[in-house]
């Protein structure tokens, strides 16, 4: 298979992927290896939300923490909101709120899906006593929720799950605030009503704020990416300003438009 390889050091940039591990696992053989040799460099940015809706949101983590593994220093992965709270859900003193919080938004199907890979005869992962849910959790996959980034950020760009204040250093922002932000987002959508461009220095990058469609935003200085409610996972290669997106019950990426 072809690499998708559209500018000299690419900065590729992969949203939520909740589970979309076959998806994921196109967009990867598109995209890897990462160069890095020749004076040619490439970097690939995760957004967070790895998990939840979705069974197979263990075998994301998996190739994640692969590709992570490969590519130590070119490879970022983000903190999202769903990382959060799996994180609440399995801590020894989480509340029944924090379980059912997650449990709530997806959490069922991932802990399904860990439930199959520990090989438990168990399928309702409500019959599990939530105290005991980190048992069937890699402790592995443990370390690599607690490992994850709040943001990151380049000369130009600055890419953060949920949102933040762009006029405020990102070190003063809580990594909670960032995972669940959404005020960026829709104070944006306001300003691309009224035609206002952001006035703020570097393009800031999210996922998170999706909506049903699974379109792309795009306004000025401004991205948000989050597909996944329309089963969609994009990938953006952000010097080139080009992407694709795999969707559910396709064995191709299908180009995107960035506008």
């Amino acid at each position: 298979m072809s690499k998708w390889r559209p500018s000299n050091n690419c900065l590729y940039v992969i949203p939520d992927i909740h589970g979309m591990y076959f998806g994921l696992e196109l967009i990867l053989s598109r995209i890897l290896p990462l160069r890095n040799s020749n004076g040619q460099k490439d970097t690939l940015v995760f957004l967070g939300d790895y998990i939840d809706r979705r069974i197979n949101s263990h075998k994301v983590i998996d190739l994640v923490m692969k590709a992570k593994h490969d590519f130590p220093d070119q490879v970022f992965c983000l903190m999202g909101n769903h990382e959060l709270l799996i994180q609440d859900a399995i801590s020894p003193d989480a509340t029944l709120e924090q379980y059912n919080m997650w449990m709530q938004n997806g959490g069922d199907e991932t802990l399904m899906g860990y439930l199959d890979r520990a090989g438990s005869e168990i399928e309702n992962p409500y019959l599990i006593q939530r105290h005991t849910i980190d048992r069937f959790i890699p402790k592995s996959h443990v370390n690599f929720f607690q490992s994850l980034l709040p943001y990151y950020e380049t000369e130009t760009y600055i890419f953060v799950h949920g949102g933040c204040d762009p006029y405020i250093p990102l070190e003063f922002h809580s990594p909670k605030i960032m995972a669940w932000d959404r005020s960026v987002y829709k104070n944006v959508l306001i300003m691309a009503e009224r035609e206002i461009k952001c006035s703020w220095e570097k393009t800031l990058i999210t996922g998170h704020n999706g909506q049903l469609d699974g379109k792309i935003f795009v306004h000025d200085k401004f991205m948000m990416l989050d597909g996944s409610y329309a089963e969609k996972l994009y990938v953006l290669e952000l010097n080139s300003r080009t992407g694709f997106s795999a969707r559910k019950g396709k064995k191709r990426l299908v180009q995107e438009s960035i506008s």
